[in-house]
C-alpha cells in the first residue's frame, strides 16, 4: 500500500482486501460442472423488447443455466484471483439439518459469508434466513463478532428481501439494499445476474456478475468494517495472518528442552506458563511494530478521512471560533500536546491556546455521538474480556448492591497478580472505592448503558479488605453469572455480599494507580522548622 488512495474508502478497501481469506457461498442450485445443464419450467414467449427469456414450462436449451443457478467453478476462480478462498456448499432438502450444523460450523471461520435467497425450494427467504440466524446464534453474545451476510439472489425484487430481513430484526440504511443491526451484524442484498424484471435504477448499483463478486464482497466490507481505528485493527489482523508461520518458526520444537529447564529451574514452576504466554505476546507486539500498522492513522490518512466527512461549509467549529479545514490539518499534523504553541498554529490565539487544550472534544466532527470522547477513554483505559470468565485479580472493578438511595459503591482491587493465583484457601483482597464525581475525573466506568465518572480514593486509610474463596479447578477466584442471567458477580466468602463485575482496567493504567497509592502510603512524615518547610514548598 505504497501508493496515495485517491480517497478513504478507496484505503480503506485496500486494507479490507489484505484482511479478507475467506469466503463461503450458500447456494442450493450451485453447478460444479462446466457441462452441466438446468432445467427451467416455463414456455418460450417473446417480450416485447430485450432477448427472448424463459417462463413456466420450458425446458432450458443445451448448456445453458438457470439464472438461478450458481457457477461454483467461476465464482471460486474470481476469489481466487482476488487472493481470497471461497468454498461453495450446495444443501438438499432432505439434508437439511445436519447440513445447517455444518455450515454453521464453516461459518465460524469465514469473514463473509454469501447465501442464496431461495434455498431448497423455498422461495419466500425462509430457509436463507434460517441458515443467517443459525450462523448468527453460533457466534456466541450478541455483538461479539462483526459478521457481513450477502444475500445474492435469483429474484428481481431485492425490495421484498429487505422487507423480511428486517424481521431478524435489522434495520435499513437509507433507500440502500444494507441492513444493519447497529451490534456487529450487517446484511447486503445483490441481485444475481441474468433476472429479468430487475428495475433499470437498480441494475448498475445491485446486480452483480459471478465474476463481479470478489469486488463486490470487498467494498461492502470496507463499508462495513472500515474506519481509523479499525483500519489499524484489520491491518494488524493482516500483519498477523501473513506472519503466522514466520512466529511458529521463532518457537521450534528444539527449544522444548530449554523451556522444561526452565520451568523446572524456576522458584514457582507455574509461572512458566505466564512466561510461555508473555513471549508469544512479545513477539507479536513485534511484527506490528515492524510492520508499523500505526501508519494506518497517520497524517495522510486522517486527511482522507477527513475529506470523507464532507464538511461542505469548509470550516471545523472548535471551542469558541470557526477555523478551515487546512488549519485543522495543521493541528491534526502539530497538535496542542505543548505547553507553547508552535508557531505554524499562529491562528490560535495564544491566550486562549491552553483553554483549547481543555475544551476540545469531539464534537467539531458534527457526526461524533456524544460520548465518543468517553468511549475512547473507556478502550484505553479497560481490557476487552474475549472468553473466559472475569477473574479477580489486579485491576478488576466491581460494584455492591444498591444502598438505601439507590446508589453503587465501585471498587478496584490493587491485589498483585501474583496473590491473586494458585489460590488453596480463602484470601483476603484489598479494593480502592472509585467515587464518583462530576468534574476532575480520571476514570470513566461502563455501567450497563451508562457511563460512570469516577476518581480513584488513593488514601491508604480508604482500602477495604474483602475475602473470597478460589475456584478448585482453576484456584483463582472466578465470577459467576448472576441471577439475571447477563452479569457476572463474585461472591464473598462466608457472607452473601455479591460484587457485580465491572470491567478489567489494563496494566497500564493499573501501575500508575497502584504507584500512586505506594506513594501516598510512602509518605514520609518529619518533625522540621515549618518556616524551612514552606521555603522548600516555593
Amino acid at each position: 500500500m505504497t501508493d496515495v488512495a485517491v480517497d478513504f474508502h478507496e484505503f480503506s478497501r485496500r486494507i479490507a482486501a489484505e484482511f479478507l481469506e475467506t469466503v463461503i457461498a450458500i447456494d442450493d442450485r450451485a453447478s460444479f460442472d462446466e457441462a452441466e445443464t438446468t432445467t427451467v419450467p416455463g414456455e418460450v414467449v417473446t417480450p416485447s423488447r430485450g432477448t427472448a427469456r424463459l417462463t413456466d414450462g420450458a425446458t432450458a436449451e443445451p448448456g445453458r443455466r438457470s439464472a438461478h443457478a450458481l457457477d461454483a467453478k467461476r465464482v471460486s476462480l474470481s476469489f481466487a484471483g482476488a487472493g481470497l478462498v471461497c468454498g461453495v456448499l450446495k444443501p438438499s432438502q432432505d439434508q437439511w439439518e445436519s447440513f445447517k450444523a455444518n455450515a454453521t460450523g464453516a461459518a465460524r471461520r469465514a469473514d463473509v459469508v454469501i447465501v442464496d435467497w431461495q434455498l431448497c425450494e423455498a422461495d419466500d427467504g425462509s430457509r436463507a434466513i434460517e441458515i443467517i440466524q443459525a450462523i448468527r446464534d453460533s457466534d456466541g453474545v450478541p455483538g461479539r463478532r462483526s459478521r457481513l451476510f450477502v444475500v445474492y439472489a435469483g429474484t428481481p425484487d431485492p425490495e421484498s428481501i429487505a422487507a423480511r430481513l428486517e424481521t431478524l430484526p435489522l434495520s435499513r440504511q437509507g433507500e440502500s439494499f444494507r441492513l444493519d443491526d447497529g451490534n456487529g451484524m450487517r446484511c447486503v442484498v445483490l441481485v444475481k445476474d441474468g433476472i429479468e424484471g430487475l428495475r433499470e435504477d437498480l441494475r448498475s448499483d445491485w446486480q452483480v456478475t459471478e465474476s463481479g463478486l470478489p469486488c463486490r464482497v470487498i467494498d461492502e466490507f470496507a463499508r462495513h468494517a472500515s474506519g481509523l481505528l479499525a483500519n489499524v485493527a484489520l491491518r494488524s489482523l493482516a500483519v498477523l495472518r501473513a506472519n503466522s508461520h514466520a512466529l511458529l518458526k521463532r518457537f521450534p520444537r528444539e527449544l522444548d528442552p530449554a523451556f522444561v529447564t526452565h520451568r523446572i529451574l524456576l522458584p514457582d514452576t507455574r509461572n512458566a506458563e505466564d512466561h510461555a504466554a508473555a513471549l508469544v505476546g512479545g513477539e507479536l507486539t513485534n511484527i506490528l511494530d515492524e510492520c508499523q500498522v500505526g501508519a494506518a492513522v497517520g497524517v495522510q490518512q486522517i486527511a482522507l478521512w477527513l475529506d470523507s466527512l464532507q464538511l461542505h461549509s469548509g470550516l471545523v467549529s472548535l471551542p469558541g471560533e470557526s477555523i478551515t479545514i487546512e488549519q485543522f490539518r495543521l493541528l491534526v499534523e502539530h497538535g496542542l500536546g505543548g505547553d507553547d504553541r508552535p508557531a505554524v498554529l499562529d491562528f490560535i490565539d495564544e491566550g486562549r491556546y491552553r483553554d483549547w487544550k481543555k475544551r476540545l472534544d469531539s464534537s467539531w466532527s458534527g457526526q461524533a455521538q456524544g460520548d465518543a470522547d468517553a468511549r475512547f477513554g473507556i478502550a484505553t483505559t479497560f481490557q476487552q474480556t474475549y472468553s473466559r470468565s472475569p477473574q479477580l485479580t489486579l485491576g478488576t472493578v466491581v460494584s455492591t448492591a444498591p444502598g438505601a438511595d439507590g446508589h453503587h459503591e465501585f471498587l478496584v482491587c490493587v491485589q498483585p497478580r501474583c496473590d491473586s493465583v494458585r489460590l488453596t484457601e480463602p484470601r483476603c483482597f484489598p479494593f480502592l472505592p472509585l467515587q464518583q464525581v462530576a468534574r476532575n475525573f480520571d476514570l470513566i466506568l461502563p455501567v450497563d448503558s451508562t457511563l460512570v465518572h469516577c476518581k480513584a480514593n488513593k488514601s491508604p486509610f480508604s482500602v477495604r479488605m474483602i475475602e473470597f474463596s478460589p475456584d478448585t479447578q482453576t484456584r483463582t477466584v472466578l465470577a459467576s453469572l448472576a441471577e439475571d442471567g447477563v452479569h457476572a458477580e463474585f461472591l464473598a466468602h462466608g457472607s452473601e455480599s455479591r460484587y457485580r463485575w465491572v470491567g478489567q482496567l489494563n496494566q497500564q493504567y493499573m501501575q500508575k494507580l497502584v504507584n500512586d497509592y505506594a506513594n501516598a502510603a510512602g509518605r514520609v512524615g518529619i518533625d522540621q522548622s515549618e518556616w524551612l518547610r514552606l521555603r522548600g514548598r516555593s
